[in-house]
């Protein structure tokens, strides 16, 4: 709308000059263009206080054509066209008119492109606090992924070391070492049958260390009982007991 009134009013300027032609094909052109652009306008009113700036400006322009039309009707001519005394006219009424319709347009792109730039701040923060909750989202997925691995992880080995430690108690000769896991996968069968070897083992230990004991006891009744003294001798050269008698 401002280009269509300032092509009006350089056009005014040509009528003034006396190329009546040129200015009103210009005059007529811009006029009907801005009359198009200010009906959109009215009829796309959306910012608080724009209602009252588009009647403004259509208050302006109606009135600006009021004083324009005496310079482009011809049945309608002004009461002195002279030259000069169109000079006057275009100074005194046209012109300052025309500064009305320019001020009331510049308001209405104002109050537009102040709309445009809250709009456009308000995109840019609503992008930033979506920017911000995907960054805090993948952190706390991150997080929450580390504190589950790092559970399944020690839940996984935690079978492992109880079987782990069972064995080494069961290497020290700690035959009454058990594991105790619930659980059936191919980890419990194995403790299930590590459980069966160690009671094997102590049930082994037990009954070879009675045989043992009873064939000492046997050996040693059968020397006491012997009339001459016996020495029995190690390995390594010592006395293995002492000779009764």
């Amino acid at each position: 709308m401002k280009e269509s009134v300032e092509r009006i009013d350089s056009a005014a300027m040509f009528l003034v000059m006396g190329e009546r032609q040129r200015g009103m094909q210009d005059v007529l052109r811009s006029r009907r263009q801005f009359e198009e652009e200010l009906k959109v306008q009215e009829g796309n009113i959306t910012e608080p206080g724009e209602k009252e700036a588009t009647e403004q400006l259509r208050k302006r322009w109606e009135n600006y054509q009021t004083r324009l039309d005496p310079f482009i009707q011809p049945g309608n001519p002004a009461p002195d066209p002279t030259p000069n005394a169109l000079r006057r006219r275009y100074v005194s009424e046209l012109n300052p008119s025309f500064a009305e319709v320019k001020d009331a347009a510049d308001a209405v792109l104002n109050l537009n492109q102040d709309a445009m730039v809250r709009k456009s701040d308000l995109l840019r923060q609503r992008s930033e606090q979506v920017n911000h909750l995907t960054i805090l989202g993948v952190l706390t997925a991150f997080l929450i992924g580390w504190w589950l691995s790092i559970a399944m992880t020690q839940t996984a080995l935690r079978p492992v070391s109880v079987l782990s430690q069972a064995v080494q108690r069961l290497g020290k000769g700690d035959l009454e070492a058990r594991v105790k896991i619930d659980e059936k996968s191919e980890l419990g069968q194995l403790a299930v049958q590590f459980n069966a070897m160690a009671d094997k083992l102590k049930q082994y230990r037990e009954s070879s260390l009675g045989e043992l004991l009873q064939a000492q006891q046997s050996a040693q009744a059968t020397i006491d009982s012997l009339p001459d003294p016996v020495i029995i001798f190690g390995l390594d050269g010592s006395t293995e007991n002492q000779p009764v008698g």
